[in-house]
C-alpha cells in the first residue's frame, strides 16, 4: 500500500466523520421548532398548576370560613374597605385593627399565612396584594402587635362587596339596598350567600396605583386569562373573563361601588 493510498483512507474518514455546514443548520433549525413548541406547552402547563393551587388556597379558606361561621352564629369575619370599592382584601389596618380573614389567622383558623394569597399573582404587576410583597409586608400577630406605627395588610383574596339597607330608607317601604360603607367594620352571615360567591381572586381592576398603595400595584391574577370563585359551600369554580368585561372593562381605573357590587352579581352565575 502506498503512501497516496494512506493519505485518501485518513482523508476519507475524516470526511465521513464531520458534519457539513447544511447539516448543522438543519439540526439547529430542527431543535428551534422543537423549543418554539414546547414553550407554550410549558407555560401552559405552569399557568393551570397555578390556577390549581390557587383553588387549592381558596378552598381551604372556604373550609376556615365555615368552621369559623359555624362557631360565631352563622358570623363571617366583618368586612372592612377604603373608598375604593375592590378593597375589601384588607386583613389587617392601622384601624380598626385585625379584620375580615385576618381574624382567620389571628385565631388560627389558618395557620398557613400563603393560603391567604394567589399563587396567579405576578409580584411585579400585583406588589401589594402578594405574600411577602414590597408594599404588603406579612407580620404574625406578636409583629404586628408591636409595630408602633401599624401597617395595612391585605390578602390577594377580597371579599364581594356586600349590599346592605340604605340608610334614610322609609319604613314601611320595601328594603332598599346600596353597598356596603367605607371606613367601617360591616357584618354579613352565611346564610344570606347560599350558592353565592363569598370571595374570589377577582379584583375588578388591572395595574392600579393609588390610595394607601405605595410601592406596589393591583392586577387581575392568571394573566387575566380567568378568576377562581368561592362560593359559600367551599366550592371553587373557575371563571373566564369574557362577561365580565362586557359588563365594564377592567381597566387601570377602579370600579364604582355600584359597578363592583354588579361584578359579583356576575360572578355568582357564571358557569
Amino acid at each position: 500500500m502506498g503512501p497516496q493510498t494512506g493519505t485518501r483512507r485518513r482523508a476519507t474518514r475524516r470526511t465521513m466523520g464531520a458534519f457539513t455546514l447544511i447539516e448543522v443548520l438543519v439540526v439547529v433549525a430542527v431543535i428551534a421548532l422543537l423549543i418554539s413548541i414546547l414553550i407554550p406547552s410549558l407555560k401552559a402547563a405552569k399557568d393551570m398548576a397555578l390556577r390549581s393551587d390557587c383553588a387549592s388556597n381558596l378552598h381551604q379558606v372556604g373550609v376556615a370560613l365555615n368552621a369559623y361561621a359555624n362557631e360565631h352564629r352563622e358570623q363571617l369575619p366583618p368586612l372592612y374597605r377604603t373608598t375604593t370599592a375592590f378593597t375589601t382584601y384588607y386583613m389587617r389596618t392601622p384601624e380598626p385593627g385585625t379584620v375580615n380573614l385576618g381574624l382567620l389567622a389571628n385565631r388560627r383558623y389558618v395557620t398557613e399565612p400563603k393560603l391567604f394569597y394567589c399563587s396567579g399573582q405576578s409580584p411585579g404587576d400585583c406588589a401589594s396584594l402578594v405574600f411577602n410583597g414590597p408594599d404588603n409586608t406579612w407580620y404574625s400577630d406578636a409583629g404586628w402587635a408591636a409595630l408602633e406605627s401599624k401597617v395595612p395588610v391585605r390578602s390577594s383574596y377580597p371579599a364581594r362587596l356586600i349590599e346592605v339597607p340604605k340608610a334614610n330608607s322609609q319604613i314601611g317601604s320595601s328594603t332598599q339596598m346600596e353597598p356596603m360603607p367605607p371606613g367601617v367594620l360591616t357584618g354579613w352571615k352565611m346564610g344570606r350567600y347560599s350558592n353565592k360567591v363569598i370571595y374570589s381572586d377577582f379584583t375588578g381592576v388591572n395595574k392600579f396605583k393609588g390610595g394607601g398603595i405605595v410601592e406596589g400595584l393591583v392586577s387581575s391574577p392568571h394573566a387575566r386569562k380567568g378568576f377562581n370563585r368561592l362560593f359559600s359551600d367551599s366550592a371553587v369554580r373557575w371563571a373566564k373573563p369574557d362577561l365580565v368585561d362586557r359588563l365594564r372593562p377592567i381597566t387601570s381605573e377602579a370600579p364604582t361601588p355600584e359597578e363592583h357590587v354588579a361584578y359579583y352579581k356576575l360572578l355568582d352565575h357564571l358557569p
